[in-house]
């Protein structure tokens, strides 16, 4: 049983900026591993990486491998969890890039720990898989030697991560229908078209989400 948390913001001060951003956490018995993922194809050049995506060439101020690094140990380093206490892991997807190394230098490469193309597009492969034996491989090489988590401890590290709300009033039915019919799938993909065009129009009558919209657009970038 995995845990996911996608985007999860956390106010963690890290490499001089306010709070981290991981693009997806997952939690299982076995501990937790982070995953940067990097959309297009990518190169590596002088030691950059290189990210072709959507028909432009940008070199990235980090390596997706670095930027995974430090969002574990703004947790550690915040004092969210000790090290002790939950076993961290990182990795990073390509899924539509065919790099195979991150290295020339076997001591430098960390395709061990890399999710590409050719990966993605592999039926007989499973992810999880590939995401236990990373955690499974670096908890080897750092003489981890605990049990896997118990229930009652894997909640208590979710619950770090998404803790309760408890609300004043409970919602009926009815009224979480609505809040579902309300996050429809066309305000997601307008959001997401909001990344790949320079101008674009939002339409719509009052509660149809654009200032939402416009919100969420403000927070993501």
């Amino acid at each position: 049983t995995w845990h996911m948390f996608y985007n999860l913001k956390l106010s963690l001060p890290v490499n001089a900026k306010a709070d981290v951003e991981p693009d997806f956490l997952l939690i299982c018995n076995k501990g937790a591993i982070i995953i940067e993922v990097k959309g297009g194809e990518l190169e590596i050049k002088d030691g950059k990486f290189i990210n072709h995506g959507y028909g432009s060439r940008r070199t990235l101020k980090e390596s997706p491998f670095a930027q995974a690094e430090s969002y574990k140990w703004a947790i550690f380093n915040n004092h969210v969890f000790n090290k002790n206490e939950i076993f961290i892991s990182t990795m990073c997807a390509f899924p539509c890039s065919t790099l195979k190394r991150t290295s020339n230098d076997d001591k430098l490469d960390q395709s061990n720990r890399m999710w590409n193309k050719f990966n993605h597009e592999d039926d007989s492969l499973s992810f999880a898989e590939f995401c236990i034996k990373i955690i499974e491989a670096d908890q080897q090489r750092k003489g981890w030697v605990r049990d896997d988590y118990t229930e009652r401890e894997l909640n208590a590290i979710i619950s770090k991560f998404a803790p309760t709300i408890r609300l004043s009033r409970s919602y009926a039915e009815r009224s979480l229908a609505e809040v579902q019919s309300w996050l429809k799938a066309d305000n997601l993909d307008t959001l997401e078209s909001l990344s790949k065009n320079q101008r674009i129009v939002i339409e719509g009558g009052p509660g149809t989400g654009k200032t939402t919209i416009a919100k969420a657009y403000i927070d993501k970038f």
